[in-house]
């Protein structure tokens, strides 16, 4: 079973948003608080990558790093 319906805008937001940007920075020597603070300059780059993995359900193995850190930390999850 894959995605159903495309990313929106607002869900993206709120998952980097939910994140804790003091964190050690990525492979790309990013932080999510950098990411968070230039949100308004880099929604476009980011709404279209959303959309290509949507359409294509092609996922690059090297971000994996990226969006592993997109997703809400919680000390009794049992799954993904």
């Amino acid at each position: 079973m894959g995605i159903e319906i495309n990313f929106s805008e607002e869900e993206v937001f709120k998952a980097l948003h939910d994140c804790y940007g003091d964190k050690s920075p990525g492979l790309d020597g990013m932080t999510m608080v950098f990411l968070q603070a230039n949100w308004d300059n880099l929604k476009v780059d980011f709404k279209r990558l959303f959309n290509e993995l949507f359409h294509t359900r092609k996922f690059v193995g090297s971000l994996s790093a990226t969006f592993i850190g997109l997703i809400t930390k919680k000390a009794s999850a049992e799954d993904i």
